[in-house]
This record gives structure tokens, C-alpha cells and sequence, in this order.
């Protein structure tokens, strides 16, 4: 399907150009001017991405690009230690971009941030940006929704109709389905490293404790494992050390952590670990570790 830059459609006064770009480029110039900003308060900005870095895909980039920069700007002031991460995937019909921002800020008080009781809430000084990101977003038939945090902090999900201008060849990279278990807590971890393997061609099953993931392997075989360490009922310590030592299991695993301390690494891979990816895991550090075990 070959595309030209033009407006294709309109909701309200509002114009829609779709036009072919990397989706990455896009993504990351809209968070670009608020890096120092973050890193100033030592803040980590963190971006997940469960695509190719050069995927090519055709939506309104310049909209997009406006509305992960407000919601990005808004969460960097009311950001005052811990964390904001951007997570972008595609979903199973790659028709649709899924984005999540998450942050560790003071959060919005009532229902949501469109309440009009925002006084000393996390959107308290968006309510016009944030009603502008609305429209685009319906301009787009997009759509956004808004969670609390568990204990502080908003997540924002925003859902895009996009289409797909090519995939590029790496994705497809072995000719055999691998099958593999991923052991992680957190859903949208999950969902980003769920696309990222399934560019090589794995079949994912998911599970989100090592519990979970001790159960499944009494009866499902699996090419390899992808293990998480820190997670609840049973850890990904734990977990590794049941497989090894009880499930006499010899399938490789795989370490997906955040968890960069030499101590912790150096006392997984003593349990049975074959290799380990830091996250923000990427397609390079799939494919490393996929090559280090012989599965490519």
C-alpha cells in the first residue's frame, strides 16, 4: 500500500494527515525535550518499545507526537523521584499502536483527571492540553483512558489506528516456531516483550509468577524460558532454582531484568540462568541471547 502525505479525514474542525514514518523517531523526538528536564531531577526516563526500531507505519505522526509530548511534559512536573516510562507495542492484528505512560508523580485526585476538583493533582495545570489531546486523539479515532497508580502515580493508555507501511525483514527471522515461557508480573512488560520475541518467530505463552511458571512446565515443554526476578508468590530466584534442582529441567533461561546488581545477576546465573537481558530489552538483545543458547 504506497501513501502520500494528505488530509484524509476531519472530526469537528479539526484536520488529520496521515503520512509514513518511523513510529520510533516519532516517539522519541516527542519525549526529547523533556530528558534534561528529567535527568536534572534525577528522574529515569525510561521508553520500551515492542517494534523494530525502523518500523514504517502511516498515522497523523505530527498529532501524535504533540499529545505523548503534553502527557510526557505534565508527568516530568509532577515527577519528583522514581520513574516515568513510555511503552509503545503494536497489538496482535498490527493494526493498532498501544501506548502506556507511566509514572511515579503525586496522581490525580476523583474519578479522573477531567474532573473539574483538580486542585493540587497531578493535571491540575493540563486541563486545556489535556481536553486538546482528547480531541486529537477522537480526530485520530483514537482513544485515551487514565488509571491510578497502586500507591501514587497515573498511567495513561492511548490506542491508534495506524497502518502498516511495510515490516521490516528482520522480523522475520527463523523459519521454525520457537515456543517459549515468559514469567513476568507486570502486564504491560509483558505485552511490550511479548511482541519483541514474537518478531523472532516465538510462540509466547505468559504466565505472571514463578509459581505459575512451575505449574505449566509439569506438562508443557518449551524451546526456552524468559525469566523475570523480582515478582510476587514466587520469584524468578526461586523459580530458577525449582526448575533446575526439582523439575530437572534443562530448557535455557533466559533473565529479563531491571535488576542491574552484579551480586543479584552473579547469583542467578549460580541458580541455572543461561543468559540475561536488561531491560529495556530490544530486538539486539533478543537475538544475542537467542544465539547464545543455539535457538538461531
Amino acid at each position: 500500500m504506497q501513501f502520500r502525505s494528505s488530509v484524509f479525514g476531519r472530526k469537528g474542525d479539526i484536520p488529520v494527515s496521515v503520512i509514513p514514518d518511523e513510529m520510533t523517531k516519532t516517539l522519541l523526538q516527542a519525549i526529547s525535550p523533556y530528558q534534561l528536564e528529567a535527568k536534572s531531577k534525577g528522574v529515569n526516563l525510561v521508553t520500551e518499545f515492542g517494534f523494530d526500531k525502523s518500523l514504517n507505519v502511516a498515522c497523523d505522526h505530527d498529532h501524535l507526537a504533540w499529545v505523548i509530548g503534553q502527557l510526557i511534559d505534565n508527568a516530568v512536573k509532577f515527577t519528583e523521584q522514581g520513574s516515568m516510562i513510555l511503552q509503545a507495542c503494536l497489538d496482535h492484528s498490527q493494526s493498532t499502536l498501544l501506548v502506556a505512560i507511566e509514572d511515579t508523580g503525586c496522581g490525580f485526585s476523583g474519578a479522573s483527571p477531567f474532573s473539574t476538583n483538580v486542585r493540587d493533582t497531578h493535571y491540575q495545570g493540563l486541563q486545556l492540553g489535556l481536553v486538546r489531546c482528547k480531541w486529537l486523539l477522537d480526530a485520530m479515532s483514537g482513544e485515551i483512558q487514565f488509571e491510578k497508580g497502586q500507591t501514587s502515580g497515573t498511567s495513561v493508555h492511548i490506542k491508534l489506528p495506524i497502518y502498516m507501511v511495510g515490516i521490516p525483514p528482520e522480523q522475520c527471522i527463523t523459519k521454525n516456531k520457537i515456543t517459549g515461557l515468559l514469567v513476568e508480573d507486570n502486564p504491560l512488560n509483558a505485552q511490550v516483550i511479548i511482541k519483541v520475541l514474537q518478531g523472532f518467530s516465538i510462540a509466547v505463552n505468559h504466565v505472571e509468577h514463578g509459581l505459575a511458571a512451575i505449574d505449566d512446565l509439569n506438562t508443557n515443554h518449551y524451546d526456552v524460558i524468559f525469566m523475570d526476578l523480582n515478582m510476587p508468590i514466587m520469584d524468578g530466584f526461586q523459580a530458577i532454582e525449582y526448575i533446575r534442582n526439582s523439575l530437572n529441567l534443562e530448557e535455557p533461561i533466559t533473565v529479563v531484568t531491571a535488576n542491574s546488581e552484579a551480586q543479584e545477576l552473579e547469583r542467578a546465573k549460580a541458580l541455572g540462568t543461561n543468559t540475561m537481558i536488561l531491560k529495556p530489552l530490544d530486538e539486539k538483545s533478543v537475538r544475542t541471547a537467542l544465539e547464545q543458547v543455539g535457538l538461531i
